[in-house]
């Protein structure tokens, strides 16, 4: 059986796939997937508790280390809405981020 590796609309810098559509326990691990994408995000998908198949996939994204993550982790009992959410947040990280001025700097001239 081959692992499952998702197809997104935005470029990506590499996929470590360890999914299977199926979700026998000894497929259900930490480690599913990994997304690297170009500004440095990772997407991180692990099952959680370990081969329970009454367990979830927990999504997180980081920047460059795993330490630093960017938003509270998203979860999924279905493999299909695991890789919706993926996908989306592929797409959402790619954005190139847009700087905000905050009204004391425009008030000052800054």
């Amino acid at each position: 059986m081959n692992p499952y590796i998702p197809t997104f609309s935005v470029p990506v810098v590499a996929v470590s796939s360890f999914l299977y559509s199926g979700q026998s326990p000894e497929y259900l691990g930490q480690d599913q997937l990994t997304v690297e994408l170009p500004r440095g995000y990772v997407i991180d998908v692990s099952w959680y508790p370990e081969h329970d198949p009454q367990g979830h996939y927990v999504i997180r994204v980081f920047f460059e280390f795993a330490d630093q993550e960017r938003m509270l982790p998203r979860r999924a009992r279905d493999f299909k809405q695991m890789i919706e959410i993926v996908q989306e947040l592929a797409v959402r990280f790619s954005e190139p981020e847009i700087a905000v001025s905050t009204s004391t700097e425009v008030a000052n001239g800054a």
